[in-house]
């Protein structure tokens, strides 16, 4: 870890070596430690941040001169395409992304969703990288949550749910970590798309049940509105027509307002 950024932090901040250090090594090592002589253990690094009040996040954000990484910049502005409806513009660049370094399976997942959305035939170079990967996983991480939370769509159903279900093991790992509700509230809502698709009651409704979970206390609006249109869409297929048509028709008005244009073309596309 780079030292010279914690100087740096440190003296923005008119915080002494004392108080920056305390606990973690003696006066001489945090010296050494600043001028990049020496390293800090993991989890010596960590108390250091602790003390300066930034998370490890930040510290990267600051490390990298305030700015994303390029493998960050290329997968977000992926991501804005692909969640806007700009095919075009997501075709784009995906060709400028493979020039950029990124990784072969964040490539591969884009790759997938682009086929996807085209109705191109999936590439099953891509798609055998991605099942080997999920495979060999013995433990999911946030990183492997996202990753499956973009595909599942794209996955073959059986394949969907055997990852769905190793996925949700990992619920109380991060139960109490930032943001982890958001994470769970979208893997639940892109695979409940499949479990619909794929006419599983039971199963949509076990997912719907641990999704309203995730919704009660996200700071979104956007989650909350898609759990509600699928609570609704469950009503109109498996429960009582009427209450259905009026809940997705309420569902609608709401979205209209909010101009939430995914969930207000589902639910008109699921009543017709």
């Amino acid at each position: 870890m780079d030292g010279t950024v914690i100087k740096q932090i440190r003296e923005d901040k008119n915080l002494t070596l004392e108080a920056t250090y305390f606990g973690v090594c003696s006066k001489t090592n945090a010296i050494a430690f600043e001028q990049g002589k020496r390293m800090l253990a993991a989890d010596k690094f960590i108390q250091v941040l602790d003390n300066l009040l930034i998370s490890l996040d930040e510290f990267m954000w600051i490390a990298n001169d305030h700015q994303l990484s390029t493998q960050l910049v290329f997968e977000g502005l992926l991501k804005h395409y692909w969640n806007t409806g700009q095919l075009p513009k997501f075709e784009q660049q995906l060709q400028l992304s493979k020039k950029q370094g990124l990784n072969e399976l964040s490539l591969a997942s884009f790759r997938l969703l682009h086929a996807y959305a085209t109705g191109a035939d999936i590439p099953l170079a891509e798609l055998e990288l991605v099942e080997r990967y999920f495979a060999e996983l013995s433990l999911w991480t946030l990183a492997d949550l996202k990753l499956f939370a973009n595909i599942s769509c794209v996955l073959p159903f059986e394949l969907m749910e055997n990852l769905l279900a190793e996925a949700l093991k990992a619920k109380r790992r991060y139960q109490n970590y930032p943001q982890s509700n958001a994470l769970f509230a979208t893997l639940l809502i892109n695979c409940l798309e499949q479990t619909f698709a794929k006419d599983r009651p039971e199963l949509s409704q076990s997912l719907l049940e641990q999704l309203s979970e995730f919704t009660a206390e996200a700071e979104e609006s956007g989650y909350r509105l898609f759990e509600r249109y699928y609570q609704a869409l469950y009503e109109y297929r498996y429960g009582e027509l009427k209450k259905g048509k009026e809940e997705l028709l309420a569902v609608q008005k709401v979205a209209r307002f909010l101009d939430a244009k995914v969930v207000l073309e589902k639910s008109e596309e699921a009543l017709k």
